[in-house]
């Protein structure tokens, strides 16, 4: 069954071209369950489809404004709609080199706040709190394997790869984000560290 979900992910690939947007299994910009600080630029549409063994989660999003995204994400379960996820997030503060950046959101029954803040060269460290079915602390982190990536022409194009560990109400869960130029990512992750969740997410400007 996840074969078949795989070959799905590779057709995107092929026929979405467009450049990479880092959302997460809701369709707003974050880590895998894990919002960020970031929000989506003014007048950018992305959207996003993960699948695992017992569902599919297909997101959209939207910069509504510099500070502001919205989206909904619609999780699948048995072929019919098992819940409708709504956010809207803003940007309280953008990230400097010495202040963490700072947003807050508002999703389907949760609402959080967020920092997020570079610890070293190539490391992000993003840690919250939330209530209602975010209650409690969440947080995480990602690091760059490969900032710069050469392709030679005529060659299979090499991703620049994201290590991503976070935890929360959605368990400990760790994989990679595989962003390439063409503008596609590709999510690969263990939810819980034993259900394995497969992903991709693009983005349009208007």
């Amino acid at each position: 069954m996840l074969t078949k979900r795989i070959a799905l992910i590779l057709l995107l690939v092929t026929l979405l071209p467009v450049p990479a947007l880092g959302s997460g299994v809701s369709g707003s910009t974050g880590l895998f369950h894990t919002p960020t600080a970031d929000v989506m630029p003014v007048g950018v549409l992305g959207a996003s489809i993960h699948f695992s063994e017992d569902w599919i989660t297909a997101g959209i999003g939207y910069g509504l404004l510099d500070v502001l995204e919205i989206g909904t994400a619609v999780r699948l379960k048995g072929g019919a709609v098992a819940q409708v996820h709504p956010f809207i997030k803003g940007q309280i503060l953008r990230e400097t080199r010495n202040e963490p950046g700072v947003a807050a959101g508002i999703e389907r029954n949760a609402a959080y706040v967020v920092l997020s803040k570079s610890l070293a060269p190539l490391l992000r460290g993003h840690a919250g709190v939330g209530i209602g079915e975010r209650a409690g602390l969440f947080g995480g982190f990602s690091y760059l394997v490969n900032p710069v990536v050469q392709s030679r022409p005529g060659s299979l194009e090499a991703p620049r790869i994201l290590l991503v560990g976070e935890f929360g109400g959605a368990g400990l869960n760790a994989g990679a984000r595989l962003s390439f130029a063409q503008g596609l990512d590709i999510n690969v992750f263990l939810r819980n560290l034993s259900e394995a969740t497969l992903g991709a997410s693009w983005r349009t400007r208007f």
